[in-house]
C-alpha cells in the first residue's frame, strides 16, 4: 500500500534509509544493525529560486517548494531472543 499522509511519507521514508544502513552494514561498512526507534517532522520548509544559485535557476521547475526536514533516531539492533 503507497503512503498517503506526511506521517506515513515520512516513515516509509525513515524505512527505507534504515534498511539502506543496515545494507551498508551487511557489505562491512562502519554501521551494525541498528534500530529506527523514532521518526518525526522536524521543521517544514519552504525554499524559493531567491535560495538558489543563479546557475541552477533553469533547472527549477517551480518559483518555491515544500522540503520536509525529518529528525530521525537510531539505536543498535539488539537480537531477538
Amino acid at each position: 500500500m503507497r503512503p498517503t499522509t506526511p506521517a506515513e511519507k515520512l516513515t516509509h521514508i525513515c524505512e527505507l534509509i534504515s534498511a539502506e544502513l543496515r545494507d551498508d552494514a551487511a557489505r562491512g561498512a562502519i554501521f551494525r544493525a541498528i534500530c529506527l526507534v523514532a521518526a518525526r517532522l522536524a521543521a517544514p520548509l519552504v525554499r524559493s529560486r531567491r535560495d538558489s544559485r543563479p546557475e541552477n535557476l533553469e533547472q527549477l521547475p517551480c518559483k518555491r517548494w515544500d522540503v520536509i526536514l525529518p529528525e530521525l533516531v537510531f539505536t543498535p539492533e539488539t537480537p531477538e531472543a
